[in-house]
């Protein structure tokens, strides 16, 4: 009997608390999650007013990843830039990037191409880069270039890889 009505009182009580608006919501509120700001024209502008005759269009490939393939100069490169929201996310997404190259093979192509950076490339203002070449063999290989830096047009740092093939 005692437990009954130490039962009623407790239901008393939370009933009285809901009337009273002391009852806590437990189940979260719906979000609306925040679209992905689409700059591929942005980048796609820049790249063909530095004279890069575009391939395949530069897209949003995926969030915050952007994909295009352009003609510059003699060679077809592939380009892609994934933009981040400060800087030392986006230094650390291109030490891994640099290390992965190196680990597959590729060797730093040119120390003085490095030291150009730092001036306003079609990506922004370039804080560091690296050139990065594997050989296939005597007459083949690949080219790796990868930089990171901060784009004020939109307000984001980036890192961007441009990869081309090499022939003899």
């Amino acid at each position: 009997m005692l437990k009954k009505v130490a039962a009623i009182i407790v239901l008393v009580m939370v009933a009285s608390l809901s009337v009273a608006g002391c009852t806590v919501n437990t189940t979260s509120p719906s979000s609306t999650p925040t679209p992905t700001p689409d700059y591929s024209s942005h980048f796609a502008d820049k790249l063909v007013a530095n004279g890069a005759t575009t391939i395949t269009p530069m897209t949003l490939a995926s969030n915050n990843t952007y994909v295009g393939t352009y003609q510059m100069t003699n060679e077809t490169v592939t380009i892609q830039i994934t933009t981040m929201g400060s800087e030392s996310a986006a230094k650390s997404q291109y030490g891994a990037l640099l290390l992965e190259k190196t680990n597959e093979g590729f060797v730093s192509r040119n120390a003085t191409y490095a030291s150009g950076y730092g001036a306003l490339t079609v990506f922004g203002t370039t804080t560091a880069g690296w050139d990065g070449i594997k050989m296939n063999n005597v007459y083949s290989g690949t080219d790796f270039d990868i930089m990171y830096g901060h784009n004020s047009d939109i307000n984001v740092w980036y890192v961007a890889t441009m990869t081309a093939d090499l022939y003899e």
